[in-house]
């Protein structure tokens, strides 16, 4: 369970456990965590939980938010980890104890029937199994093709494709391979929705950028909220109504990342969707980095073979 300890403020001292997936903070009574900090607006601060990953974003208030002294843009999802310090007004606040399990627990996963389905059980939960139902699938097709293929690219095309069919209101979906010593893009594998008369690479530049350099995920569902260059394309041209980017790791080092928008609408992808595309970069890492362990024992076979 994610837990806030209060480093620094009226408060200091104090811990708050986040047993919630959305917990918000501020000097209101209305919020989860009420702070006796002046500086501190009313509804602050949002923190949200998705999958293993936990994001903070501010609301939109008067001093700012701050995570690692560095300024967070309000109305925007930020990725923290364990021992990032977010500043509100004269309160300094450290992320402790981030949960490391996957985002599913396999006893819960599958469709519910009507004997599954407990009195009482809200339409939301069931709504919520459903989606789960939904994610197995994919992560079960995935983990197939991973087994059965033995070209890189046709497994990457085949993800791509299935996310295109996973997530129906995006309208591009790709991964981004890059060389994981150097960050530079060494290829991209696209799936678009429509034909378009333009090549792929009409992204957000901004997106993927801030991956690159923080490898930590993005998302931000109307990017017309945020500063035009995160909804900006890599041409310049302004159009990307929402955003996703997430890294594709593999023992610790960035080789990609999965990248779906939305240029028709805002709000292409729900919350819950990212649960699924982050679920994804584990199989999709491994991939990467065998078929890169693969080359390099093909190249030395071809030297020794030719002395």
């Amino acid at each position: 369970m994610v837990k806030l300890q209060i480093i620094e403020g009226p408060m200091e001292g104090q811990d708050f456990e986040l047993d919630e997936d959305i917990f918000y903070v501020g000097r209101s009574t209305k919020n989860d965590l009420q702070l006796s900090d002046s500086a501190v607006s009313r509804m602050h601060l949002k923190v949200f939980k998705l999958g293993k990953a936990c994001f903070v974003e501010d609301l939109k208030s008067s001093n700012g938010t701050f995570i690692n002294d560095k300024s967070a843009a309000p109305g925007e999802g930020f990725q923290v980890e364990v021992g990032d310090v977010v500043s509100i007004g004269n309160t300094k606040i450290r992320f402790e104890e981030i949960p490391t399990k996957g985002p599913f627990d396999l006893k819960e996963l599958g469709t519910p029937t009507a004997e599954r389905v407990k009195v009482g059980e809200t339409d939301r939960n069931v709504e919520r199994r459903a989606r789960s139902g939904r994610e197995l699938k994919l992560i079960e097709s995935v983990s197939e093709l991973l087994r059965e293929s033995t070209d890189t690219r046709d497994f990457l095309n085949q993800v791509v494709g299935f996310l295109a069919d996973t997530l129906p209101r995006i309208d591009r979906a790709a991964i981004f391979l890059f060389d994981s010593e150097t960050l530079e893009t060494k290829d991209v594998v696209s799936q678009p929705r429509q034909i378009f008369t333009e090549e792929f690479m009409t992204y957000s530049r901004e997106a993927l950028d801030r991956v690159l350099r923080e490898m930590k995920a993005v998302m931000v569902q109307d990017a017309s909220l945020e500063k035009p260059a995160l909804s900006s394309t890599e041409g310049g041209a302004a159009g990307i109504k929402s955003v996703m980017c997430v890294p594709v790791t593999a023992k610790s080092k960035l080789h990609g990342a999965i990248y779906v928008d939305g240029i028709k609408e805002s709000h292409a992808f729900r919350k819950d969707d990212f649960s699924l595309v982050n679920c994804l970069t584990g199989p999709l890492g491994l991939a990467i980095e065998n078929a890169q362990l693969t080359a390099k024992l093909s190249s030395i076979a071809g030297i020794l073979s030719g002395t």
